[in-house]
């Protein structure tokens, strides 16, 4: 059922522009959210669990465990922005998320008629790499972990149903749970990172990706369907560079130990963490991101070495919070 904050009458909203979002209480849905409620000309209903504070938007509610729950969601619908899924271990809970949900919620759309479906998969559905400046057509997937498997197969319905997944590698800012957190665990750890002169990766910030979304989404013409685009800032971080650009601005002092890999593999084993996030920060993963700039009519704008500063302050608070948990 409808929980409404924002009716028909409130706006005038051209045809096309009546946009629906999932996820919109995520990390990225949030981001998204914040940027599609400022486009004047767009409708934004989002699907959620329960009712939450989203403000100038109309919420419905649904859950993609739920198929019962999602009929007549996409209706009246024109673009579908899926940003829901489950980044969790758990492959049960993950494929009623990511596949037989997205599956679910694409048989409503298709049903109603929407135009226009993006999904917002990953790049890890690629696996460990390394990965150098590729587009997503020189790269066959191979996921190895239940998130990536199941956002994978999330990937074949949308494209089957003429949608366009966009896949980003690594995203920070305000909500980040994972890349940067993990990247200051491993600093703290091992003091610095292998190969971190050498090693490039693909970076986004959470607002950048917000904006290139809602460039997609407004603009006028189709996007080719069953279309894979990279999403990510189109000038890949030295791993160096991100190193002294997060220590610098979160407070981290004092580091200048210098570690190869097969160490810094030893003390992660002997700490109990996983190797995998080590791999996907100190190996090149570098993807090919200019078309969806092209495609949003958007500028990238400064990567990650101009942009960060502007999120210190939240992963600071969050650091802060961390060190004073109980152990």
């Amino acid at each position: 059922m409808p929980c409404d904050q924002l009716t028909q009458s409130d706006r005038h909203t051209p045809p096309g522009r009546h946009v629906l979002l999932t996820g919109a209480t995520g990390f990225i849905g949030s981001a998204v959210a914040r940027a599609l409620v400022g486009q004047l000309d767009i409708e934004l209903s989002v699907l959620v669990r329960c009712p939450a504070r989203i403000p100038r938007t109309r919420q419905l509610l649904g859950d993609l465990t739920q198929p019962d729950s999602l009929v007549g969601s996409c209706q009246g619908i024109d673009t579908l922005l899926h940003t829901a899924s489950c980044v969790g271990t758990d492959l049960e809970q993950c494929t009623a998320v990511n596949d037989r949900g997205t599956t679910a919620l694409l048989h409503e759309a298709t049903r109603s008629g929407v135009r226009r479906i993006i999904y917002i998969s990953t790049a890890a559905v690629y696996g460990q790499g390394p990965h150098r400046n590729v587009e997503p057509e020189q790269l066959t997937p191979a996921p190895r972990s239940p998130a990536s498997r199941s956002r994978l197969a999330a990937e074949e319905t949308v494209r089957t149903a003429g949608g366009v997944v966009l896949r980003p590698h690594l995203i920070y800012g305000a909500g980040d749970r994972w890349f940067v957190p993990e990247l200051i665990k491993l600093i703290k750890l091992l003091g610095d990172l292998p190969n971190a002169d050498h090693v490039k990766v693909s970076t986004i910030a959470v607002d950048d990706l917000a904006r290139a979304l809602t460039g997609l989404v407004t603009r006028s013409d189709a996007l080719p369907p069953g279309t894979v685009l990279h999403a990510n800032h189109p000038a890949p971080t030295v791993l160096r560079t991100m190193i002294d650009t997060v220590t610098r601005n979160v407070g981290l002092y004092g580091i200048n130990r210098c570690t190869s890999r097969r160490q810094a593999n030893k003390q992660i084993r002997a700490n109990g963490n996983n190797e995998r996030h080590l791999a996907r920060i100190c190996t090149d993963h570098w993807y090919a991101s200019q078309r969806i700039w092209q495609l949003a009519g958007q500028n990238p704008g400064p990567g990650f070495a101009e942009t960060f500063p502007r999120y210190a302050p939240w992963y600071r608070i969050q650091l802060s919070k961390h060190q004073q948990e109980p152990p």
